[in-house]
């Protein structure tokens, strides 16, 4: 049996569950565990769409989008191109996230002279398809740098930072920095606490755990920040906000730990968004690619 995660009271995710999808999954529990951990997955993989800024619509405009497929998934993607340069960082987003969500790094990054890249995840922004996996956010990045790169460095937010720190771990790509920005390091602890926020009981997360074994052939522990980071031997900045509530401060702790390069930085009341908006941290990540 997986080990359930500690109960941390510091996670209180943004996002509330409507009453009516916990009482169909309550209900599906009592008819069947099976249907109820299939209707959990049918959600777990579906992320929201929300509607981009006025500010993120004159980025998107500014960019040059092209299609690319990736063969991995069969799926295609958008990816954005800003600005012309000698080095290329690619900007990866989080779940629920869209390229154009980073503007102010996007905006920063070329004024000091980066070339600068981005794509929708599937059932992410313009990109095609209602649901998707970190493993296909892997992918994406993957089909990415094999088309446009390589890149000289990745910025990862959340999500995209986690499955860039897999796709490195993994030695599918190369890069010579990553920075991640509110990472998960626990993919098994994301399970447990999805089925905890529908009110299910544990065990319909031990059944997602093993339908992930079964069905994509991946152990999710594995796939964990700190399981990865001891295979990556670049130098990896790892940012975290101490009152992030989707994500708690203390995975990035785990993360750096394992990371032979690794170099943490806290911040403060900045949460786990508006952290991409702040001038300081964003000095900090052009100043850490800029270090020799």
């Amino acid at each position: 049996m997986t080990e359930q995660p500690n109960k941390n009271p510091q996670w209180n995710p943004s996002v509330k569950v409507p009453s009516f999808i916990k009482w169909i999954g309550k209900t599906l529990q009592f008819i069947s565990p099976e249907l109820a951990a299939k209707f959990s997955r049918f959600l777990f993989k579906r992320p929201f769409r929300h509607q981009p800024k006025a500010d993120e619509l004159e980025w998107r405009k500014k960019a040059t989008i092209t299609d690319l497929y990736v063969p991995g998934i069969h799926k295609n993607i958008k990816v954005y191109k800003w600005g012309k340069g000698n080095l290329k960082i690619l900007l990866v987003h989080g779940w629920s996230g869209r390229a154009t969500q980073m503007y102010h790094l996007i905006e920063a990054l070329l004024k000091n002279g980066y070339e600068v890249y981005a794509f929708d995840a599937p059932a992410h922004g313009l990109s095609e398809s209602r649901s998707t996996l970190m493993l296909e956010f892997m992918e994406s990045i993957k089909e990415t740098s094999k088309h446009f790169g390589p890149f000289y460095g990745i910025i990862g937010h959340s999500m995209g930072g986690i499955a860039s720190i897999n796709t490195l771990g993994r030695d599918w790509i190369k890069t010579k920095k990553l920075i991640t920005v509110g990472i998960p390091d626990s993919i098994t602890d994301i399970f447990y606490r999805f089925v905890e926020m529908l009110g299910l009981k544990s065990d319909i997360a031990e059944k997602n755990l093993k339908y992930m074994k079964n069905h994509y052939g991946v152990d999710v522990e594995e796939l964990h920040g700190s399981y990865q980071a001891k295979n990556i031997h670049i130098p990896v900045l790892v940012i975290h906000d101490k009152t992030d509530r989707e994500v708690p401060y203390t995975e990035a702790l785990k993360i750096v730990e394992a990371l032979p390069k690794g170099e943490l930085y806290l911040t403060e009341g900045l949460g786990h968004t508006r952290i991409l908006r702040n001038a300081e941290v964003i000095e900090k990540m052009i100043n850490f690619l800029k270090e020799k």
